[in-house]
């Protein structure tokens, strides 16, 4: 594949895993996503990037970073020595059960996300951290975390206990395992966005800056919501929960923790809804949905007809859809997802103003596209050249192997990802 001859067009770029050396790469590169690749150590990597990935590699030592790095992923990498990190810089993930301390981390992050490692406690921690991140990892104890800290996400963890949290915190996800003990009296004030399970079940009513609430692993029914709430996930089984409905709802997810056994009922839907999730939902159709929709997930679902759709759809998710045909759509769509769609092998009649196109894994072999579109993901399909893509494409995903030659890709992209069968 003539990928080289593209190369000083990119500024992203994500390699196919059997790429084993970097030293090839255009400075133009800002964010180069490595991660599975065969790759073991970083000579020849671009000198601009400002975003690197290199999760799941072999690379061992770090030498070779360029000092303007603003991220790194390097979540089960072999790499264990945070000395040779930048110091520059602000984001970094890392993960797997080799890493057992945080010691030499730099202290200018403001993002940390750590993944399956064999730490137990938060010593070392940067002082100005923002954001961190702890995923099904050994930490046992809760404590030393910067009075800074807005985000803290706890998913899959074993804490003995949680009984005292940063009290300027904005963002909580408390995902803990079941045998976790939750004293904390009360949740920080300052709260606006909040996940939780059955662990703790906080007094809402004080959380009078609360906008959006993920309760999608609770099995009981909510306590009124305060007023300020605009955005919430919940079991569709408990929508009766969010009686009275809060006056600013506009996003709301109705999920299943198990499969469904029963139809969505839109009536209950109340409010000026603006985005809906209904994933997985047994409505064959759409009727009776909200009119003032923009946004609609119905993937993985039963819906077969899409006569109901509104007017102003702006977003339109229909991943794994059962659809052998699509029908018109409304104009007004912007982005459209029919990934995984089997039985869908053509599309007549796409939105005239679309942006965001996705048939991934679909049978699909060849398409009429608007000039408006921007991003296009044919990964998997039954594509097997570029000729057509409109002039103004900005990001292309395709599978490895999927094309012999990258002729005819325009010139206005800067995004190119491949990805694996």
């Amino acid at each position: 594949m003539d990928l080289g001859a593209h190369l000083e067009q990119l500024e992203i770029l994500r390699l196919p895993r059997a790429v084993d050396r970097l030293d090839w790469l255009s400075n133009h590169l800002r964010v180069l996503v490595a991660r599975q690749t065969a790759i073991h150590d970083l000579r020849g990597l671009p000198k601009n990037l400002d975003v690197l990935d290199i999760s799941y590699t072999g690379v061992k030592n770090l030498h070779g970073l360029p000092d303007s790095l603003a991220a790194l992923y390097m979540t089960n990498c072999d790499a264990t020595d945070f000395e040779n990190l930048p110091r520059a810089l602000s984001s970094l993930a890392i993960g797997g059960t080799q890493i057992k301390s945080l010691e030499g981390i730099p202290d200018s992050l403001s993002d940390l996300t750590i993944e399956d490692a064999d730490i137990k406690d938060l010593e070392n921690l940067p002082r100005h951290l923002e954001s961190l991140s702890w995923r099904g990892s050994h930490l046992e104890v809760v404590d030393h975390l910067p009075s800074s800290l807005k985000v803290f996400r706890l998913n899959n963890v074993g804490l003995r206990n949680l009984n005292t949290l940063p009290g300027n915190l904005q963002t909580l996800e408390l995902l803990l395992r079941a045998n976790t003990e939750v004293g904390l009296e009360d949740l920080p004030p300052l709260l606006s966005h909040l996940t939780i399970a059955e662990n703790y079940i906080p007094d809402f009513s004080r959380l009078q800056y609360l906008q959006h609430l993920d309760a999608r692993r609770m099995r009981s029914q909510l306590a009124p919501l305060p007023n300020s709430v605009t955005q919430v996930q919940v079991d569709f089984k408990h929508i009766g929960g969010l009686v009275p409905w809060p006056p600013f709802l506009r996003k709301l997810s109705l999920t299943a923790s198990e499969p469904p056994d029963e139809k969505i009922d839109f009536s209950q839907i109340k409010g000026s809804i603006e985005s809906l999730d209904i994933a997985r939902c047994l409505n064959t159709d759409l009727r009776g949905l909200p009119s003032t929709l923009r946004e609609l997930d119905i993937s993985f679902s039963e819906v077969q007809e899409l006569d109901g759709l509104p007017g102003s759809l702006r977003v339109l998710e229909f991943r794994w859809s059962k659809m052998v045909s699509l029908p018109m759509l409304p104009s007004s769509i912007k982005h459209l997802d029919l990934s995984g769609s089997k039985n869908l092998k053509k599309i007549d009649n796409l939105p005239p103003l679309l942006e965001y196109l996705n048939i991934s894994n679909t049978p699909i072999s060849a398409l009429t596209l608007p000039p408006t579109l921007r991003r296009l993901d044919i990964s998997n399909s039954a594509i097997h050249n570029l000729k057509g893509l409109p002039q103004g494409l900005e990001m292309l995903r395709l599978a490895v192997g999927q094309v012999s030659s990258l002729e005819y890709l325009p010139e206005s992209v800067r995004v190119l990802e491949f990805v694996e069968h």
